[in-house]
C-alpha cells in the first residue's frame, strides 16, 4: 500500500510540473510577443516624430545653413593647419632615415630568428 500511495503522489506531482512548465513557457512566449509589439510602437513613434521634425525643418533656408556650417568647419581646419609646426627638409630626411633604418634592422633579425628556427624544429609540412 504504501508503494502505491507512493505512486499516486508521484504521478500527482509530475503532472502539476508538466502544466506548471506548460504555464511558465506560454507567459514567457506572450512576454516576448508584448516586447516585440510595444518595440514595434515605439519605432514606429520614433520614425513618425522624425518625419514631422524633417518636414518642420525643410526648405531653402536650412540647405543654407549646412553649408555656412561646412564653411566654418573647413576655416578651422586651414586655421589649425596653419598652427602645426611642420618639420624641415633635413629634419624629414633624417627621420625618414631612422624609420627605414629600424625597419631593416627588424625585418633582418625576425628572419635570422625564423632561420634558426628552422634549423632547430625543420620546415613544417603544410599537407598541400
Amino acid at each position: 500500500m504504501a508503494s502505491s500511495h507512493s505512486n499516486a503522489a508521484r504521478k500527482k506531482s509530475g503532472s502539476r510540473t508538466k502544466k506548471t512548465s506548460v504555464a511558465v513557457a506560454e507567459t514567457s512566449s506572450q512576454n516576448e510577443e508584448s516586447a516585440k509589439k510595444s518595440e514595434a510602437v515605439a519605432t514606429a513613434k520614433t520614425a513618425a516624430s522624425t518625419i514631422q521634425i524633417s518636414k518642420k525643418n525643410a526648405g531653402p533656408g536650412k540647405i543654407k545653413l549646412w553649408t555656412d556650417s561646412v564653411k566654418r568647419f573647413l576655416k578651422s581646419v586651414r586655421s589649425e593647419m596653419d598652427r602645426v609646426s611642420w618639420p624641415s627638409w633635413k629634419e624629414l630626411q633624417k627621420s625618414t632615415f631612422v624609420v627605414v633604418l629600424t625597419l631593416l634592422l627588424v625585418s633582418g633579425y625576425m628572419g635570422i630568428v625564423d632561420w634558426v628556427f628552422s634549423l632547430i624544429f625543420g620546415t613544417p609540412k603544410t599537407g598541400f
